[in-house]
């Protein structure tokens, strides 16, 4: 009927099939038990047959003491003859045997079986054990063993019965939709392998790989920001959250909260050194190293707010940066962070970390910088131009200026005091090191930072390079030379000069000439009424 919904019958089986399941496992334990306790009643029974042998050894032991000395005064002390006293420990002898396992008879001496009442010599008295013949014995084990059997067998049966219930009921339920089985390392968790620190990671979202080349959670998070330096190996990367399962369930979309206990009992010493605790976030679907928070998000430190990242106004565009939590932590206590954020696609595609940084000055950056010998900046100068040849001829047009460069940077338009440019640049420009670090510190936005002046491409401290060979064509250029051409050798020569400034007498002649002559007339009120 329409409407009324119908409850599936595999519920029930499986019901039976748990209960049968359960019967069968109360029967094997049954079974198991009944063996133990069989072979404990078997050892208890051994104890006890060696308990009373050996009772009884010491008592014939005794008996037969007791009799010899009984004999002996006798025999001297009261005059008996050698045969009374010999005839009296024959019969101390049978009574104590009498009494002691009570199998013997009071005058042959004759052993009697307790099962079979069968009479045997005492010469096989090593057959018998408790009083029962080597025969009843025998028989009493294979009895043992053929019971052992039958509780077994019965065991194996109902076993038997209880898995073909199982079967049967399996049989008669209805099949449940087979699920396709994802591979072990599917497109979503293949294991991809760091340029930097060549370490495999394990993502279960392919990030873009712009370049082709794939750098991991830690190492974008180390190049984020050189200002703020993380400290080297595992000690800079306090906390690395990946919000995704287990961390972030997998029905988690657009809101979460997470908690973090962190310990860090050298945080006054960290502080001394100058050191600073920043929280950090990065999306994972790419391959940079910006600074990127969700629509929202809220961090809270010890019961107290920490920061609150607001969700952008409408049609701006917020500035993510790091933030820095160093003041809302303790040293002598656990600390309990608690993040709450909100997303409008998924949180799946974040990853939050707390890393240890040490902030650098720009003299400091200035060290950090490689450099690149004359020789081989003389080959980068021709590998410059011989690229820049190639492009012009697949274009067909030709490319002018490319053999040129300015000794002014272009940032300040003096004249290059340190000549650096980037790794990945293609042009023989270079821009002055100071300038370029003084200004992006003063960058408000932190993502737009380190972007080179000339071309626009990424370039921060660790992608750049001091030019030796530019700074050797500084020292030998007049301060006037404004600009140099290179050959395809890489030699160069001045192709201009900075203009000189206007002379004072021209500004003086000019001045006059916009002047104006007309006398100024002040307009007096009440004059012209006098």
């Amino acid at each position: 009927m329409a409407g009324i919904p119908v409850k599936p019958s595999w519920a029930s089986s499986s019901g039976l099939k748990r209960k049968a399941e359960a019967l069968d496992e109360v029967a094997l334990r049954k079974a198991q038990a009944l063996r133990e306790a069989q072979k404990a009643k078997e050892k208890a029974v051994a104890l006890k047959r060696a308990a009373e042998q050996k009772a009884g050894q010491l008592r014939d032991l005794r008996a037969a003491s007791r009799g010899s000395h009984g004999s002996h005064g006798g025999s001297h002390g009261h005059g008996l003859s050698h045969g009374e006293s010999h005839g009296s420990l024959r019969h101390s002898t049978s009574q104590a045997s009498l009494t002691s396992g009570e199998h013997r008879s009071s005058r042959s001496g004759e052993l009697v079986c307790r099962k079979c009442r069968q009479k045997y010599d005492p010469r096989y008295k090593s057959e018998f054990k408790d009083g029962y013949c080597l025969k009843c014995r025998k028989r009493a084990k294979e009895k043992a063993i053929a019971m052992q059997k039958e509780k077994e067998k019965s065991a194996e049966k109902k076993a038997n019965a209880a898995r073909e219930v199982r079967g049967r009921m399996a049989a008669a339920a209805p099949k449940r939709p087979v699920q396709e089985q994802r591979p072990a390392f599917h497109r979503n968790q293949s294991a991809l392998i760091c340029r930097t620190c060549q370490q495999s990671s394990n993502l279960r979202r392919i990030p873009d790989l712009k370049d082709g080349t794939f750098l991991c959670p830690p190492c974008r998070l180390r190049e984020m920001d050189p200002f703020n330096a993380m400290r080297e190996n595992e000690k800079g990367l306090l906390k690395l959250m990946l919000l995704q399962p287990p961390t972030v369930p997998e029905d988690t979309c657009g809101e979460a909260t997470i908690r973090i206990k962190l310990n860090m009992p050298n945080l006054a010493k960290w502080r001394k050194a100058g050191e600073e605790i920043d929280v950090r976030m990065l999306n994972l679907d790419s391959c940079d190293t910006q600074q990127s928070w969700p629509h929202s998000l809220t961090m809270w430190a010890n019961g107290t707010q920490a920061f609150q990242v607001e969700a952008p106004k409408e049609g701006h565009k917020r500035r993510d940066a790091p933030q820095r939590i160093s003041a809302c932590l303790k040293s002598d206590m656990v600390n309990h962070l608690k993040i709450s954020m909100r997303d409008g696609f998924t949180l799946q595609r974040f990853g939050i970390a707390i890393v240890r940084v040490k902030p650098q000055s720009v003299l400091e950056m200035r060290k950090a910088v490689r450099l690149v010998s004359a020789e081989d900046g003389r080959k980068l100068v021709r590998e410059v131009l011989w690229n820049s040849k190639l492009l012009s001829l697949s274009e067909e047009v030709e490319a002018n200026g490319s053999d040129r460069c300015r000794l002014t940077c272009p940032l300040t338009h003096q004249r290059i005091h340190t000549p650096v440019r980037g790794d990945k640049c293609a042009h023989l420009q270079c821009f002055d090191l100071k300038a370029y670090l003084e200004i992006n510190r003063g960058i408000a936005a932190f993502n737009k930072r380190w972007t080179c002046p000339v071309c626009a491409i990424a370039a921060k401290p660790q992608d750049m390079f001091v030019d030796m060979y530019m700074l050797n064509v500084l020292k030998k250029t007049e301060d006037d030379d404004d600009e140099i051409c290179f050959d395809a050798e890489g030699e160069w020569t001045v192709t201009a000069k900075v203009p000189p400034p206007p002379t004072p007498d021209t500004d003086m002649e000019a001045a006059e000439e916009h002047e104006d002559t007309t006398p100024e007339v002040l307009v007096v009120p009440g004059l012209d009424d006098e």
